[in-house]
């Protein structure tokens, strides 16, 4: 019997002397359309390695890949590379904290071959889209015959080791058991059993070395739902574990790994308010999500400066009942400087514990974007947050950050229309970020050293909001910086973006080596920057 290559089948023959090594019979995909999905990487004297395995980001900090990839990307010495590929293929890479192998991992017959990883830094969690795991109801849907859409950045030849550069992906049939286990010729004592996996794949069109951990996803109901991961495959058919079959540890390694507090107190919040804006009001919802009455003891503002931009007007919290809200009113002023910060504590007890739970409040005197008389009409209405920070240079705009404030571009564009702009970043992987929202929603994240050239935005019919967030929350050695040029309002889209980004390890201060709280060195040296960096955000 012929056996398909493993890194799959086994770890041995994919990554020992061998280069990254996608799919066979694929296309280049856009890492737009699979934002969410990762490469392991191991960082070595040199930066980062090759692409080792696939993953996917399921949010709250977790990458969910395959069990055997756990020792081909060790945790404690390698990165999740979110959403790029090719020249992008290092943006966005956080290092890993721990791994979490499914209690019934076989390692010979690749039985429950998942395994989660938690990143060691989750402070932007929420600007790194993400993708749900299927549920039970969908899974139970799918059918032999049925398309299986599959990604990975490995090898795009069985018979030799060649690397892809660019995300792939191609479109497979689903096997039905007999199918798999004629071609495949499974050996395990049960052989292939479609409640477990999905099976699929052919000489010349499947997965290939490389591509483990890598999500599959099928169509239901006008989407694509992300239903497995590649595990292994033989004589060219790909065995991908079923995540149907194993939600229940999912979740449950969930809920052990993430944090969930009694009280639901809502997200931080930050405004922007113009000339023509005094003073506006904000209610702030907190809901008990408990199965205990929460008895709420206080409502306050941690500052006690009566010439703060916020104002506590008043609230209904006293005792929560399960799923029961209350409700807090505040006032929030334009800032007599450029920014003000408070935080809203509202303490809360349940049983014999009691804790404070912190509601970050930041407001921003919208200022004129320096320079902007210079850019086209269409801006003209854009505004900074921060504009001590910021500084008009030809074609745009430069932050170089010496504080632990955010800092933002923001205005509105009318489509349809297309946004193109430049940017180029500077600082730490996975602690430097520029954001990008429209509407609310995320668009592109950069971490690193990056630069983007005529990076493009589709703007939808009507009147969006743009919003550029710029953040780096630790103080780092090396100084950070963003530039942000080549405003420009197309029709239609046009040439295409170039996006370009390196690794750059974490230095803080005094400590020479990247901050990692997987280690005792490491945890002291985060805590004490925690410490700091909370403290000089109280300095008005």
């Amino acid at each position: 019997m012929k056996k398909f290559l493993s890194l799959f089948s086994t770890a041995l023959l994919v990554f020992l002397s061998q280069p990254a090594i996608a799919v066979v019979g694929g296309e280049t995909v856009s890492d737009q359309d699979w934002p969410f999905t990762v490469s392991l990487r191991q960082i070595t004297d040199n930066g980062l390695s090759d692409h080792r395995c696939g993953g996917a980001y399921i949010g709250d900090g977790l990458v969910l890949t395959a069990a055997h990839c756990v020792d081909l990307a060790p945790a404690d010495e390698s990165v999740a590379c979110i959403g790029g590929s090719g020249s992008a293929g290092e943006n966005n890479c956080f290092k890993l904290f721990e791994s979490i192998i499914h209690p019934d991992y076989d390692e010979r017959l690749y039985i429950a071959d998942l395994a989660l990883y938690r990143l060691s830094n989750t402070f932007s969690k929420k600007e790194l889209p993400s993708v749900a795991v299927i549920t039970e109801q969908l899974d139970a849907q799918i059918q032999p015959g049925e398309r299986l859409q599959i990604l990975g950045l490995g090898s795009t030849s069985y018979e030799s080791y060649t690397p892809a550069y660019q995300l792939q992906g191609a479109d497979i049939e689903i096997a039905d058991e007999t199918t798999c286990n004629d071609v495949a010729q499974v050996t395990a004592p049960s052989g292939f059993n479609a409640s477990n996996y999905l099976c699929g794949g052919e000489q010349f069109r499947g997965p290939a070395p490389g591509d483990s951990g890598t999500p599959a996803f099928v169509f239901i109901d006008g989407q694509y739902h992300y239903a497995a991961l590649v595990s292994h495959g033989y004589n060219y058919m790909g065995i991908f574990t079923r995540l149907g079959d194993y939600l229940d540890w999912i979740e449950q390694v969930k809920a052990d790994l993430v944090y969930k507090p009694v009280l639901d107190v809502g997200d931080d919040q930050t405004w922007f308010l113009d000339q023509a804006t005094d003073q506006i009001e904000h209610t702030q919802v907190i809901t008990n999500h408990s199965d205990e009455e929460v008895t709420i003891e206080e409502v306050r503002l941690q500052s006690a400066d009566t010439n703060s931009a916020f104002g506590l007007v008043s609230h209904d919290c006293t005792v929560l009942t399960p799923s029961a809200s209350c409700s807090i009113l505040l006032t929030v002023e334009r800032p007599a400087y450029h920014h003000d910060h408070d935080d809203l504590i509202v303490r809360a007890s349940h049983g014999d514990e009691a804790r404070n739970y912190y509601i970050d409040l930041l407001v921003y005197a919208a200022s004129a974007v320096p320079g902007i008389e210079s850019w086209e009409p269409a801006f003209q209405n854009w505004t900074v947050g921060n504009i001590d920070n910021w500084t008009a240079i030809a074609a745009g705009i430069e932050h170089s950050n010496d504080s632990s404030y955010d800092s933002y571009l923001r205005g509105t564009l009318t489509g349809p229309a297309t946004l193109s702009y430049s940017a180029v970043l500077t600082g730490a992987s996975g602690y430097t970020q520029l954001s990008v929202f429209m509407d609310g929603n995320i668009i592109t994240n950069l971490s690193g050293n990056c630069v983007g050239e005529s990076m493009q935005i589709t703007i939808p019919e009507g009147e969006h909001t743009l919003k550029f967030h710029f953040k780096d929350p630790y103080q780092l050695a090396t100084p950070s910086s963003v530039t942000l040029t080549d405003f420009t309002l197309l029709a239609a889209p046009a040439e295409q973006a170039q996006l370009r980004c390196s690794y750059q390890a974490a230095a803080f201060w005094d400590e020479g080596d990247d901050v990692d709280a997987g280690g005792s060195t490491g945890l002291v040296s985060l805590l004490a920057l925690l410490g700091l960096a909370l403290t000089r955000r109280k300095i008005k």
